[in-house]
Order: C-alpha cells, then sequence, then structure tokens
C-alpha cells in the first residue's frame, strides 16, 4: 500500500495494520471552505427562483416559513456533505491502476454518535413545527363563513349562507372561511395557489378546509387530482377579495340587491350575496369591453 501521510499505521486496540485517520488543519479549512461555497450556491438556488406563489392567505404565511425553516436545515446539510464527500474524493483518490484493498478503517464511534443524534434533533423540530402550523391551519375559529364546495366532473360549484349559489367563489378579507366540500363522482382536489392549504374532495364524505384571505386579488381554483379527461380543464376564478368595511360599497353598482345587503347589517347571508351580485357584474363588464 502507497504510503499516504494522511493515515499513520500503528498497532492498537483495533489490531495490527489497523490505522488511524488524522485530520489535518488543512484538510479542515478546505472543507469548511467547500462547505461554504456549497452553502451559498445553494442559497442562490433557494433565493432567486420563486419556488411558492405570493401569499394571499394566513394558512400560506405559515406554509412558507416550514418551508423556508426546512430549506435551512437542508441547505445547512448539503453544504456538509459536499464539503466531507468533495474532499474525501479528491484527498483519497488512486491512480488509475492501482486495485489493491483499502486500510481497514474501524471508524469513530463519537462521529457516529453525533451523525445519528443531530439529524434526528432536526427532523423533530421539523416536524414539531410542521404539526404547530397543521393544527393552527385547520382552526376556523369561532365565527367561519361557511361555504359549500361541490366538485363534478369538471366543474365547481359554491354553496354561500342563505342558499346563496354561485360558480364563483367570492371571499371576505381578513375572515376565517370553512371549506366544507363534496364530490359528485371521482376524487377531485381543492387548492387555490397563493392560499396554500389543499384538500382531497371525497365522494360520499366531507372534507373541511380553513383559508383566511389576507390580500385582495384575483386568483384561480385549481383540481389537483386527475379526474377524467377534462382534468386540465376544471378550474373556477376566484374573484376579487372584497374587504368586510368596502363589501357595500363596492356592490353598491349592481342595484337593488346591494341596498338590502346594506340594509341588513349584521346579515353575513346579505354581504355574500353583495359580493356575488358585485363579482357577476364585473364578469359582465369585463365581457362586454
Amino acid at each position: 500500500m502507497p504510503f499516504d501521510p494522511g493515515r499513520i499505521p500503528f498497532r492498537g486496540s483495533h489490531g495490527v495494520g489497523s490505522v488511524a485517520p488524522v485530520i489535518r488543519r488543512g484538510a479542515l479549512l478546505k472543507m469548511l471552505g467547500i462547505a461554504v461555497v456549497a452553502a451559498v450556491i445553494a442559497s442562490l438556488v433557494a433565493v432567486l427562483i420563486r419556488w411558492l406563489p405570493e401569499s394571499a392567505s394566513e394558512e400560506m404565511d405559515r406554509i412558507t416559513f416550514v418551508f423556508w425553516f426546512a430549506t435551512i436545515i437542508s441547505i445547512g446539510i448539503f453544504a456538509l456533505v459536499a464539503a466531507v464527500i468533495i474532499e474525501a474524493v479528491w484527498a483519497f483518490r488512486v491512480q488509475p491502476d492501482d486495485d489493491t484493498d483499502g486500510p481497514p478503517i474501524h471508524g469513530n464511534t463519537r462521529l457516529e454518535i453525533a451523525w445519528t443524534i443531530v439529524p434526528a434533533i432536526l427532523v423533530i423540530a421539523i416536524g414539531v413545527v410542521s404539526a404547530v402550523v397543521l393544527s393552527k391551519n385547520a382552526d376556523a375559529g369561532a365565527n367561519p363563513l361557511r361555504v359549500k364546495v361541490f366538485a363534478q366532473q369538471f366543474a365547481w360549484r359554491f354553496e354561500y349562507p342563505g342558499n346563496v349559489r354561485s360558480d364563483e367563489l367570492v371571499l371576505p378579507l381578513h375572515r376565517h372561511v370553512k371549506f366544507e366540500m363534496t364530490s359528485a363522482d371521482v376524487i377531485h382536489s381543492f387548492w387555490i395557489p397563493q392560499m396554500g392549504q389543499k384538500q382531497d374532495v371525497v365522494p360520499g364524505i366531507e372534507t373541511e378546509i380553513v383559508v383566511t384571505p389576507t390580500r385582495t386579488g384575483s386568483f384561480s381554483l385549481i383540481c389537483t387530482e386527475l379526474c377524467g379527461l377534462g382534468h386540465a380543464t376544471m378550474r373556477a376564478p376566484v374573484a376579487r377579495l372584497l374587504a368586510p368595511s368596502s363589501a357595500f360599497s363596492i356592490s353598491g353598482s349592481v342595484g337593488r340587491p346591494a341596498a338590502r345587503a346594506e340594509s341588513s347589517r349584521g346579515s353575513s347571508a346579505a354581504r355574500v350575496r353583495s359580493m356575488v351580485c358585485a363579482s357577476r357584474a364585473r364578469s359582465i363588464v369585463r365581457r362586454s369591453r
């Protein structure tokens, strides 16, 4: 075996011919440099590429936090592993015609304990954070707006309090909305990308999901479960989200339905009617242009 200054043969507790690896300061510095470069590259990839849509709900804010929490941990592990692998491949390379066996190395018990305990702690931390976020995202509060969702190949239908029905989803701003969902045929999946939450819609079973909008905008509700030939077309518009304080003034241009809604201040059903009417009116205006 050719002499390697990084490994010193010795006679010890592991037997004759075993070797004790000696980690030199230069090798540690090289690995540290490689780890920094790998971390910078991975961080640039994580930051410069938009992996998630811009958040439009409290639930999506929490999901984004979990994503970056796990990403930061992953970048650290990636940098460490990349540094060790690159340094090992470079420092312990052999000649192409060297077919001799490598030296029998027992290992390092303390290192093995460390790389078992540390990943376990990190995985538990990710699990705990995820569990807390899942619990908070499922909390609809004391007075949510309940919207029934009906899925059918290949369309969505919505029913609001007061038996108000629409093919367009209209949501109030800064209020918990609890969707109670069922399917008429096959399994579908309810997902508004900017709001994060996703839930299967299953025939014969009522599934639930909670969304709390935090900004205005027009979005799309997408089915993310392959449900047939028309799966790609199974989308529904999510109308501009209306702040509770401005819902009546926006819907005032619709006419009498809005006036009736304004007179019933405490009625959530009337507010939803006014928002749906306003949404339909905007659609008519857009098509007439």
